[in-house]
């Protein structure tokens, strides 16, 4: 046993370094997306060679970064590249983020867009944009499961 100890260790660091070390651009891009209740946004990193299928779909199948997750507090979910480049963006909430993910949608969901510019006037018109991208996808996911 001891050798599948010493095997697997090196697999852990390797795991441990890659997440600790995510391009800043994709820390960056997550932030700029975040909400009034969003504590912690986790990021993973997915390479094409797991998920060649998702790859091909996102029209990044060629390339050798793969993509990463940004997983926010209340299930936004937003799927970049390296660079930060935005792929798609949507809401999946589990069920400990449920309680979050009301909160949010009571505070934002009923805004119009231009009380939506109103509420973020101090933030420049790309960070506007990213904010009714989101309260687009929070309604979206609210209709299509009943929520909340």
């Amino acid at each position: 046993m001891r050798w599948l100890s010493k095997a697997i260790l090196p697999l852990f660091l390797l795991a441990e370094v890659a997440w600790a070390s995510h391009p800043p651009q994709v820390l960056e891009e997550a932030r700029l997306w975040a909400l009034d209740l969003d504590k912690d946004i986790t990021v993973t990193y997915f390479p094409c060679s797991i998920a060649p299928g998702y790859c091909a779909r996102l029209g990044i199948l060629g390339s050798r970064e793969g993509f990463y997750k940004a997983y926010f507090t209340d299930g936004f979910v937003l799927t970049l590249t390296a660079d930060g480049r935005v792929l798609e963006s949507y809401y999946e909430v589990p069920e400990g983020s449920k309680l979050i993910f009301k909160m949010q949608f009571k505070l934002y969901a009923d805004m119009s867009e231009e009380e939506v510019d109103e509420v973020f006037s101090d933030e420049p018109s790309s960070i506007r944009e990213r904010m009714k991208a989101r309260i687009r996808a929070m309604r979206e996911y609210a209709k299509k499961h009943g929520e909340p």
